[in-house]
């Protein structure tokens, strides 16, 4: 058994985007031995794990998630290359991914620069 791959197109319910120009795209991986993974494309354009699809199939999403084919799902990722840089773009000049930063592991504040002092108040 080959494994199987769903599309799905990320839109926004408050918002632009539907089919054709959907905020997002999503995709469920279902391995050969039955574990389903699930991702979504991010700026950078690379697959990347996410929850959203089982959040939006118990309802906890203020989007849609729509289904689409493979070739569907193909005519978007250009859209993307085109708007966010990246392999296969047409436009050399188009921004490219930014990179998001993150908190380290465990910590509930962003750490102090060395050298850097509060405020005065």
């Amino acid at each position: 058994m080959a494994e199987r791959v769903q599309y799905y197109a990320m839109v926004l319910l408050l918002g632009p985007g539907d089919r054709d120009g959907p905020a997002g795209l999503a995709r469920r991986r279902v391995r050969q031995n039955g574990v389903a993974v699930d991702e979504a494309i991010h700026r950078d354009l690379k697959w990347h794990p996410t929850g959203k699809i089982r959040a939006w199939e118990r309802g906890d999403v203020a989007g849609d998630l729509i289904e689409i084919s493979q070739e569907e799902a193909e005519r978007i990722m250009v859209r993307f290359r085109e708007q966010f840089g990246g392999e296969g773009t047409s436009d050399p000049r188009a921004p490219k991914a930014r990179r998001r930063l993150r908190r380290p592991p465990g910590t509930a504040t962003w750490p102090r620069r060395p050298g850097a002092t509060r405020a005065a108040r």
